[in-house]
Parts: structure tokens; sequence; C-alpha cells
């Protein structure tokens, strides 16, 4: 996934606040490993083959590569920096959760942590399987 032309944020970070959680873990690892190459985290949900039938998409995407046209997505900033951003629609599969990132012995990255959407979750921590309440949240906007 590829964008252009960051120049303004479409959407305040207050919205984000109300409904992810963001560990300082979190936000000190996007100033650590992100940041100095100018460069922020975005989260995508897809459908994906394995335990739950969708998953956690973490993509890394340059300030200047952001295209502002996209209208449908959820930025989170700093001052001049962005940290995080979401497409609205998939809001609906991590609205409550935590977002952290984890090291341990064997991997180390960014995770969706307690999610009460999720009926179902993988060890891996990157799948899912939603629970109906998120279906709702979709029909009803």
């Amino acid at each position: 996934m590829i964008f252009k032309n960051v120049k303004k944020l479409l959407f305040s970070s207050l919205e984000l606040f109300e409904k992810l959680r963001f560990t300082n873990n979190f936000y000190s690892q996007i100033e650590k490993k992100l940041h100095p190459n100018n460069k922020f985290l975005l989260l995508n949900i897809t459908v994906a083959e394995g335990c739950g039938g969708f998953a956690y998409d973490f993509q890394t995407s340059l300030f200047s590569n952001f295209d502002n046209d996209k209208s449908d997505f959820l930025l989170l900033e700093k001052g001049t920096k962005l940290y995080f951003g979401i497409q609205k629609d998939n809001l609906a599969f991590v609205e409550g959760s935590t977002l952290d990132f984890e090291e341990d012995i064997h991997k180390s990255g960014f995770v969706v942590k307690s999610n009460p959407n999720a009926e179902l979750t993988c060890s891996c921590k990157r799948s899912f399987s939603p629970n109906n309440k998120v279906f709702d949240r979709i029909e009803k906007n």
C-alpha cells in the first residue's frame, strides 16, 4: 500500500483516543524505530487464512508518501509527526483495544492487545475472529 503527499491531517487525534488506547512503549518504539526514517505506523484489518479468519496487518509508511485524499483514515499526530493511522472502516474491529509493542525471545513487533471485539484470538497475536457486535456496528454505519 503506497500513499502520497501528506499536507494536512483530516481527523483529530481525539477521535482515536476515545476509541483506542496506546501504551508508552507503543509511542517510544515508533519514535525510536520509525521517526528517524520519517515513517509512521498504519494498521489494516485483513481477511486472512489461518486461525481466526481476520488479521492485524501493521505496515510502515513514509510521512511524505501518505495520500491525504484518503479521507477514510483516522490519524494520530503529535506536533508535526504522524504516529499512527487506521481506516475508519477498520476501527470497528479494534475499538476499545490497546496497541502496544512487544518483544520476546522469538519476535518483536507492534500488537493489538485485549481486543474486546475478538471472539477468538490466536496466540500469535496476529489473527482473530471478531464477535457479532462488530458486524452490527458496521451495518449501522
